[in-house]
């Protein structure tokens, strides 16, 4: 049926795990791993970054394998902002296991520190290192692509900075969040354009924006935020998309959509994403 190819899936991740328990996978050391690691070892590098293939598999390997010879004893805890997990093994096709033989690599304000965790066989094994190629990794993991739409800005402009200044009032009106200084837009690009909707012209862009802070102990984190490199907070807008109607060259109708307007496979992507937008716009300027 419709989900019998997760229930496989599942299924078959289960039995690895019982199987690891009950010593029918042969359990290796976190520095026997480390040290043979190759790019072809990693199956699918998972980071929140924006930018596509920002983290290449040949880099990580290279900078896991040195790793091995900076290992340090760490005290306590290092509050990782940046967080990367490499897959070593997959589980049917394009479905990753989360909890069988899984590298995963935290790194917080601490200079050039890493903790890695490798989960084998059903145990974890857990090491810090020493390693700038390997921090550098990790910290740049939530970077935002910086490219503008000149096109699209000349429409969005205005709607965007009414954007960024209602995120900052909002953020500097709340106890929680006292700190943000400033709000930078540094991804803008057309994600499509509908000459049928209505008589115009509707144009849906997806952005980016992030938010400039003093004190990032004052701030509590929830689902989706996170910090760049330069720890400026990512994500606190959960819509991404901005949507303009404009007709004689005159923008008539703004409005936003979350991030999951246009998810899933392509095709049902563009189908739902289309369906989302005419209902946004033509219910508000019917009404």
């Amino acid at each position: 049926g419709e989900y019998q190819q997760d229930i496989d899936d599942m299924r078959e991740q289960s039995e690895l795990e019982c199987q690891g328990r009950l010593g029918g996978v042969q359990k290796i050391s976190l520095a026997q791993r480390l040290s043979t690691m190759t790019g072809e070892d990693i199956k699918y590098i998972s980071y929140p970054s924006y930018i596509p293939d920002l983290i290449e598999s040949d880099s990580l390997a290279r900078a896991l394998r040195d790793s091995v010879q900076s290992q340090v004893d760490f005290g306590g805890d290092i509050s990782p902002q940046w967080i990367v997990t490499a897959y070593l093994d997959s589980i049917g096709e394009d479905t990753y296991s989360s909890s069988y033989k899984c590298l995963e690599l935290s790194a917080g304000t601490q200079e050039n520190i890493v903790e890695i965790s490798f989960t084998n066989a059903g145990e974890m094994e857990t090491v810090f290192v020493q390693s700038q190629e390997l921090y550098d990794l990790v910290r740049h993991s939530n970077d935002i692509a910086e490219y503008i739409d000149q096109d699209m800005l000349s429409i969005f402009q205005p709607q965007l900075n009414r954007r960024m200044e209602d995120t900052l009032f909002q953020l500097q009106a709340s106890e929680q969040w006292t700190g943000a200084e400033s709000a930078e837009l540094l991804y803008l690009v057309k994600k499509a354009e509908y000459n049928d909707i209505f008589d115009g012209t509707v144009y849906v862009a997806e952005y980016q924006y992030v938010i400039d802070i003093d004190n990032m102990s004052r701030f509590e984190f929830v689902a989706g935020m996170s910090l760049d490199s330069k720890e400026r907070l990512v994500g606190y807008d959960s819509n991404t998309y901005a949507v303009a109607a404009v007709a004689d060259g005159q923008v008539i109708f703004t409005g936003f959509l979350p991030y999951d307007t246009y998810y899933g496979p392509e095709d049902t992507a563009q189908e739902n994403g289309r369906k989302a937008v005419e209902e946004l716009v033509i219910s508000n300027l019917e009404g």
